[in-house]
């Protein structure tokens, strides 16, 4: 997991249960940039979830979410 942003400093494992929180089959990786990786299995297939969740700095949401914005225009004018 080194690869997406740094190493995993946490992993935290729902199965167990955690303080306030009910067991549930879901993995959390923290990673020592802020992003977190979570695994949890399918509720109707045989297969897991992945969600990626990134911590960047504000100056780069921002571009990432203009050129967001101008791809979105960009493919309703194709459709």
């Amino acid at each position: 997991m080194n690869e997406i942003d740094g190493k995993v400093e946490n992993c935290l494992d729902y199965r167990v249960g955690l303080v306030d929180f009910p067991r549930l089959e879901v993995l959390k990786y923290l990673l020592e940039r802020g992003s977190s990786v979570v695994l949890r299995p399918s509720g109707t297939e045989p297969n897991f979830k992945i969600y990626i969740s990134v911590a960047t700095e504000r100056k780069t949401w921002c571009k990432y979410r203009k050129r967001l914005r101008k791809y979105k225009r960009t493919r309703r004018k194709s459709h």
